[in-house]
C-alpha cells in the first residue's frame, strides 16, 4: 500500500507542469520598399527673328537699308533621379523548456514522507 501510494505521488509530481519551465517563441517581421525612377527630358526651341532697318538723312542725300535675320536657340534639360529604399526588421524571441533539478523532487518527496509519517502516528 505504501509503495503504491509513493509511486502514485511520484508520477503526479513528475507530470505536473508547475515543475517545468515553459517554452515560448514569437517572431515579428516588417518590410517596406520605396522605388522612384529617373527621367530626363530635353526641350529644344528654335525661334527666327527678322528685322528691317531703314536709315536716311533729312536732306535725302544718304540712304541705308539693313535686313537682319537672327535665329535664337534655347535648350532646357529637366531630369529626376531614381531612388530605391528598402527596410526590413525582424525580431525573434525564444525561450527553452527545461526540467527542474532533481534536488527539488527529493525535497518534495522527503516532505511528503514526513507528512505521511506524522499523519500515520496521529491516527
Amino acid at each position: 500500500m505504501r509503495v503504491k501510494l509513493l509511486v502514485i505521488v511520484l508520477i503526479c509530481i513528475s507530470g505536473c507542469a508547475l515543475f517545468q519551465k515553459t517554452s515560448k517563441m514569437s517572431s515579428v517581421g516588417t518590410q517596406s520598399s520605396v522605388n522612384q525612377l529617373e527621367s530626363s527630358q530635353l526641350v529644344l526651341k528654335s525661334t527666327g527673328k527678322e528685322t528691317q532697318i531703314y536709315t536716311y538723312w533729312n536732306d535725302s542725300g544718304f540712304y541705308q537699308y539693313q535686313h537682319i535675320k537672327e535665329q535664337i536657340d534655347q535648350a532646357k534639360l529637366s531630369s529626376t533621379k531614381a531612388e530605391q529604399k528598402q527596410q526590413a526588421k525582424q525580431t525573434v524571441t525564444a525561450k527553452k523548456t527545461e526540467r527542474v533539478n532533481t534536488g527539488i523532487y527529493g525535497a518534495i518527496l522527503i516532505t511528503l514522507v514526513i507528512g505521511y509519517l506524522i499523519w500515520r502516528k496521529s491516527s
